[in-house]
């Protein structure tokens, strides 16, 4: 299978896994808890073992390594309250599989582009010069 490259760093894959209903069904089945990471709360996250879409990853991407695994539901109707972030404190890479079963429209992932700058993540590399961004 090969994936849509929308950049030299985003890359889309359909039809990935052969059961995603039962997926989701399993993933459901987890604990989802609030976490406080770096003074912010991550409400509905589940760590999750090793699963099917890691084994895809490994097959599909043996040039990246898995380290942090979460699920995540959201509750309907919450407030984001970390609408626009990086995940850069948290590997060297992202994946995000969707198990929603009828997302409503917009819903998803959206990535930022400085209109002035062109940059697409943060140059941060204190706390303060994060908050400067």
């Amino acid at each position: 299978m090969a994936g849509l490259e929308v950049s030299p760093d985003v890359h889309i894959y359909d039809d990935v896994l052969d059961s995603p209903g039962a997926y989701r069904a399993a993933a459901l089945a987890y604990e989802f808890q609030t976490f406080d990471v770096g003074g912010s709360s991550w409400r509905g996250f589940a760590s999750c073992q090793e699963t099917e879409l890691i084994d895809w990853l490994r097959a599909m991407r043996p040039d990246l390594t898995p380290t942090l695994s979460l699920f995540r539901k959201s509750p309907y109707g919450q407030i984001e309250p970390n609408f626009v972030h990086t995940d850069r404190n948290m590997g060297d890479w992202t994946l995000l599989y969707y198990l929603a079963s009828a997302p409503e429209a917009g819903d998803g992932t959206n990535f930022y582009r400085h209109r002035w700058s062109g940059v697409t993540e943060s140059c941060a590399a204190t706390e303060e010069a994060v908050a400067q961004e």
